[in-house]
């Protein structure tokens, strides 16, 4: 019984103000979050994939003709290509999916600001 009291956003129909500072949930902050995951894990992607290619890069220069290491070279290569295009489609994918979801318009993460959701009435919040 207590517990339904502290969850409560109401008790006897009145309602209970929230703190300023904290947020009040709901699907816009849930939104945020997902994006700003979603940039954090793109930008460490192409971080590691970027130091992969110059990685790749070094073992090619340094291979001196021996075909066992450019073949080294290359497949590194290779994956840091692939991995690097299937993290751009991902990131395409979850713009998609979200506005499947959401029902907005497909908000790339990174090449748009996320909406201030801050004050009451703000569309898209």
């Amino acid at each position: 019984m207590l517990m339904q009291h502290l969850l409560a956003l109401a008790i006897d129909n009145q309602k209970i103000a929230v703190p300023e500072g904290i947020p009040t949930g709901g699907l816009p902050i849930f939104i945020i979050i997902a994006e700003r995951a979603v940039q954090v894990a793109l930008f460490f992607i192409f971080v590691l994939a970027l130091i992969f290619i110059i990685i790749s890069g070094i073992k090619w220069i340094t291979a001196g003709g021996d075909k066992t290491k450019v073949q080294s070279a290359r497949g590194t290569l290779t994956y840091a290509i692939v991995g690097l295009v299937l993290a751009l489609l991902s990131f395409l994918i979850i713009g998609f999916v979200g506005q499947l979801i959401t029902g907005g318009s497909l908000n790339f993460p990174m090449l748009v600001n996320p909406p201030d959701c801050s004050s009451p009435n703000t569309s898209p919040c």
